[in-house]
């Protein structure tokens, strides 16, 4: 199916491209969340006009994602776990409450763009985050003991 995007996809590409994608990604994924339209002749003449203004937006939010990198690199974020004798977690730290605490912070990332493996054990952890199309940050993790 082709669409055009209306928004910056990690992973796809930026506002104003058109692209092929699978029919099931853009009709329970793409469309409902407004990330793209469907891609006709029609809206392909509208999206040419309009290109020059989502050409802007896509920098606007790419620039976004750099100060947003920038500021994430600078911190360390403390998770405290319940954990057992031989450090162990009693369960794991998952991207869900990575997200909490950015949050708390003020920050705002969406769990979806944190790359992780679930934490299972106490201690100092980088996490990858995927802020935007070519912008990548390094979060300093610290597991302790509640």
């Amino acid at each position: 199916m082709k669409v055009i995007l209306l928004e910056n996809v990690v992973g796809l590409g930026r506002a104003g491209d058109i692209k092929n994608v699978r029919d099931g990604y853009a009709r329970n994924y793409l469309l409902p969340m407004r990330f793209a339209e469907l891609a006709t002749r029609k809206t392909e003449e509208v999206i040419e006009k309009m290109r020059e203004k989502l050409a802007k937006k896509a920098a606007e939010m790419f620039e976004g994602a750099e100060k947003l990198k920038e500021q994430l690199e600078q911190i360390t974020l403390e998770i405290k776990a319940k954990a057992g004798e031989e450090e162990k977690l009693f369960g794991s730290v998952t991207s869900n409450q990575i997200s909490a605490a950015l949050k708390e912070k003020g920050y705002e990332v969406e769990k979806k763009k944190i790359a992780m493996d679930h934490i299972k054990t106490l201690g100092e952890f980088s996490i990858k985050l995927k802020l935007d199309e070519g912008v990548n940050a390094a979060l300093k993790v610290n597991v302790v003991r509640e």
